[in-house]
């Protein structure tokens, strides 16, 4: 009796244990079945995963160089700057020989009533004036020719207009060798006649007279 009772007291300790290894068993054989065993990675995929980490590693790589140009010293060597320097400005130059302007008519006149007369070199010039305007313009009247030494003062009537415009034009080709240049200029007189008053310098004074101005 004795016997029996211990016996009956630890079947259910043997069958806890039967249930309980039972119950871990099933367990391990449904994850085994449930989780497909581990295969190795084909070569392909071995491939693409050393691509993978090479590029990483570049990325790496790059990434460090910028954050050690980021955290660059100051005292690390720069490029120097070149200096800018203000243009500079210069004076206008001031030739040592000036152009010299012509004399006025005014001055002419002035020279003409105040120089000294060159008595033979004033009477031919006057008549050689005279006679070759007189040939070259035909309707026209002459009313002076007056030299002195360096200046020789002409006045012309023009019967009409159009006789003025050609006189203007041509009076250049009709005066006598012997002048350096010649200035004009047009008046009225109060009878209404139209008159050109030509100033000529003689050659070879051209100089002087430029310095009176």
């Amino acid at each position: 009796m004795m016997a029996t009772a211990k016996f009956d007291r630890s079947l259910p300790v043997v069958l806890a244990l039967v249930v309980g290894a039972t119950c871990t068993w099933l367990i391990d054989w449904t994850l085994r079945r449930a989780v497909p065993p581990r295969r190795d990675p084909s070569p392909t995929v071995q491939a693409r995963a050393a691509a993978d980490e090479e590029q990483e590693a570049v990325l790496a790589g790059i990434e460090r160089r910028v954050a050690a140009l980021e955290t660059r010293s100051p005292s690390s060597p720069r490029l120097p700057t070149p200096a800018v320097s203000a243009a500079k400005v210069e004076a206008p130059r001031v030739p040592s020989n000036p152009p010299k302007r012509s004399p006025t008519t005014e001055q002419l006149d002035d020279v003409l009533e105040t120089e000294g007369r060159d008595s033979a070199w004033a009477r031919q010039y006057e008549r050689d004036t005279q006679s070759a305007l007189a040939n070259a313009f035909k309707d026209e009247h002459v009313r002076e020719v007056r030299c002195a030494t360096s200046v020789c003062r002409i006045v012309v009537e023009h019967s009409t207009m159009a006789n003025e415009a050609d006189f203007k034009r041509r009076f250049w080709t009709a005066l006598p060798d012997g002048y350096a240049g010649a200035q004009f200029s047009s008046g009225v007189d109060n009878d209404g006649t139209h008159t050109t008053s030509i100033r000529v310098i003689r050659k070879g004074y051209e100089n002087a007279l430029f310095e009176t101005n």
